[in-house]
Order: C-alpha cells, then structure tokens, then sequence
C-alpha cells in the first residue's frame, strides 16, 4: 500500500481527502500544519505528500522547500493545495519542485483521480495549466 501525508488546516477538505485516498487504497497521515508534516515524512517516509499553501507556522511552501532540499526527501512528490489562483504561487510552486498545483474548491472525483496519477505508480503524468 501507498503512504501518503497529507497537510490542511482545513478540517473538511482534510478530512474528504483522507478518506478518498484511503477509499483509493492508501494508508494516510492527515495533520493540521507544516510542522507535523515535516515529522510525519520523517518517520512514515510516504510515497507522496499533499500540501495545503496556507497553513499556520511553516506555510507549503516552505514545508516544499524542505522536502527538496532533503537528500532523503526530495524525491517524493509534494502536491500544493491552495485557493489562491494566482500565476506567481503556481510558478513558484513549480520552480521548488511540486509535482502539482491544485485550486481549491476542486471537484472531488477530479481531484482525487489527479493524485492517484501523480503517486508514484500512476499511470500517466498530468500536466496542469499555469
């Protein structure tokens, strides 16, 4: 089974995630910030790991940063969430490393077929627009 971590602040959207993703059969690390992200990935080594931008103390970005800059880490795919549309977010995610850049609201079997593509194993890569 697939790990995965997923970061939201957002009780409702972390709670569908968590249980969409276990319902697609992976084993899920929810947490409330960035901070408990950065420890679950170090101890639970996930195969992939959703972000949300806007969260308290360490924000994705930085939590991204992080994860990139980790020889152990760096090579998981990181997904941000965000309700900000905004072009410069969506190029500064990419430039750190996401994998993708998914706008909240998302359409719930939409978004949750984009992450089970991204996971390590997927059966194609999906290309977002800017």
């Amino acid at each position: 089974m697939k790990r995965l971590v997923i970061a939201d602040d957002d009780d409702v959207a972390l709670a569908f995630l968590k249980a969409k993703m276990g319902q697609r059969g992976f084993v899920v690390t929810a947490v409330k910030d960035g901070a408990a992200a950065l420890l679950a990935v170090a101890s639970i080594k996930p195969d992939m790991v959703i972000l949300d931008v806007m969260m308290p103390g360490l924000d994705g970005f930085e939590v991204l940063r992080q994860l990139k800059a980790n020889p152990a880490t760096q090579g998981v795919p990181v997904v941000l969430l965000s309700a900000r549309h905004n072009v410069a977010d969506i190029a500064r995610a990419k430039a750190l490393g996401a994998a993708d850049y998914i706008i909240k609201p998302f359409v719930s079997d939409a978004v949750v077929e984009q992450l089970q593509e991204l996971a390590p194993g997927g059966t194609t890569a999906v290309q977002r627009k800017a």
